[in-house]
């Protein structure tokens, strides 16, 4: 059985979408914010893992982290006005997602790094405001959800789709694979 640290239910969704057995954790390190979003993925990812490993020695854990980058880390709006403020950056523009991911079992550390562009359309001031008011950009990197309501603004995505929602089936299996643990990964 896997361990996925995270509570996150769209990486859960996507796990139990692959069909592989696992169990959510939700992990007990802090997230931190570097000037390198490749850093600040791989690093959080890590730590999330390790927060978890410590208490599942014997499992493998799987850990993701993702940011949205424009310019700057996009992070969580903290209110409204930040949301309105981070989607009006994002409108009509391109910015890149990244995604961290970790695998540690035993004494094997496997880390993934993916990366994928998202171009938003043109978005008036009475859509996002909107799209606040659904909620749903509340708890999103950037003040979006790719696989939710703001599908409806983004013109194109160059990459992995999953990566953008915050953990790709493809690089799953591929750490999986990697750590001898190709079975997770097997058909049902």
């Amino acid at each position: 059985m896997l361990i996925l640290a995270s509570s996150s239910p769209r990486r859960i969704e996507i796990l139990e979408g692959m069909g592989i057995p696992f169990r959510s954790v939700a992990p007990s390190a802090a997230e931190v914010i570097m000037d390198d979003p490749v850093e600040t993925v791989l690093t959080n990812a890590l730590n999330k893992a390790e927060s978890v490993y410590e208490k599942f020695p014997d499992k493998p854990v799987l850990a993701s982290d993702t940011v949205v980058y424009l310019d700057e880390i996009l992070t969580k709006p903290s209110s409204e006005s930040e949301a309105f403020s981070m989607l009006s950056r994002l409108s009509g523009r391109k910015h890149i997602v990244y995604t961290g991911t970790v695998l540690i079992h035993g004494s094997i550390l496997l880390e993934h790094l993916d990366f994928a562009f998202v171009y938003f359309r043109y978005m008036g001031d009475e859509e996002i405001q909107w799209y606040i008011s659904t909620g749903e950009p509340m708890d999103k990197a950037g003040a979006y959800a790719v696989q939710g309501k703001a599908a409806r603004f983004i013109r194109k995505i160059e990459g992995d789709f999953f990566t953008v929602v915050g953990l790709s089936p493809y690089v799953v299996c591929e750490l999986l694979r990697r750590a001898d643990l190709t079975y997770l990964c097997r058909n049902p």
